[in-house]
């Protein structure tokens, strides 16, 4: 059984205003999906959501592609989620059906602001930091579960695809902190090629990455930060991710599996 990584961001790369609260943090999240899962489950399962939810009655129309600020918000395609019963039976379907599905979240949350003062960590790009680490994670992963895989990333514009797949590559070859020996990359990894795709391309891993990116993000840092502020959704699906979805230890540990801290 072979398996798909979907990354995600919350937050931006931005050094420069990472002193300030709003800007001080990043966070990757990689959705692990088996292929037979994909097919057999995500795919449909999310079409079938959108169909209920969202009909369109142009067979021409571009298909409607989640994002999560997009539906709160009740924009665009989603207006009809200003009416608030019609958000929340959008909700409870979501919710069921990501409770249903049977994937793996990984989150790297980095403190920005506190990573520019490690010596070591200067010549570091915050993005590519944390692509790295969760990268490290997911091959640990298929080493536990004796498998493959390969990843796809939300598309990023001015050139920071290139420079994402280059330290990728760099960081496969070389290996990690983690997993020095970059024959483990290469014997998990089956491609050391990163597949971008753009929100056009209705991919639903990227989606499902997208929902899951702000709740992740929330979960892991507000024991970390005195007031930090959580929305209903958000608390709702982190504790999802808590509960089933975040990939943990034999024995349930979450530290270091599917919520890792940094520094």
């Amino acid at each position: 059984m072979a398996y798909r990584m979907y990354i995600d961001e919350c937050g931006t790369d931005d050094i420069i205003s990472c002193h300030l609260e709003p800007h001080r943090h990043l966070a990757l999240t990689g959705v692990i999906i088996s292929h037979e899962a994909g097919a057999a489950h995500a795919n449909p399962g999310l079409a079938d959501l959108k169909h209920k939810h969202f009909p369109q009655q142009d067979p021409d129309a571009p298909p409607v592609v989640l994002h999560r600020s997009d539906f709160l918000g009740g924009k665009g395609p989603f207006q009809c989620l200003q009416d608030q019963n019609r958000l929340t039976s959008f909700c409870d379907d979501l919710h069921t059906y990501l409770a249903s599905l049977t994937h793996t979240v990984i989150t790297v949350v980095i403190d920005k602001h506190a990573m520019l003062k490690k010596e070591h960590w200067l010549l570091k790009e915050p993005y590519h930091y944390c692509a790295e680490v969760l990268v490290e994670k997911f091959v640990q992963f298929l080493e536990r579960a004796d498998s493959t895989g390969d990843v796809w990333a939300e598309s990023r514009k001015n050139g920071k695809n290139k420079a994402l797949q280059r330290h990728f590559m760099q960081a496969c070859e070389k290996g990690t902190r983690y997993v020095a020996d970059p024959a483990r990359i290469a014997a998990r990894l089956s491609s050391f090629e990163i597949e971008f795709r753009e929100k056009k391309h209705n991919c639903t891993g990227l989606q499902i990455a997208d929902i899951y990116a702000k709740p992740s993000m929330d979960r892991i840092l507000f024991p970390r930060i005195q007031g930090y502020g959580v929305s209903d959704f958000s608390a709702r699906f982190g504790q999802l991710l808590v509960d089933h979805k975040y990939d943990r230890s034999a024995t349930g540990w979450l530290s270091g599996y599917g919520m890792k801290f940094l520094p």
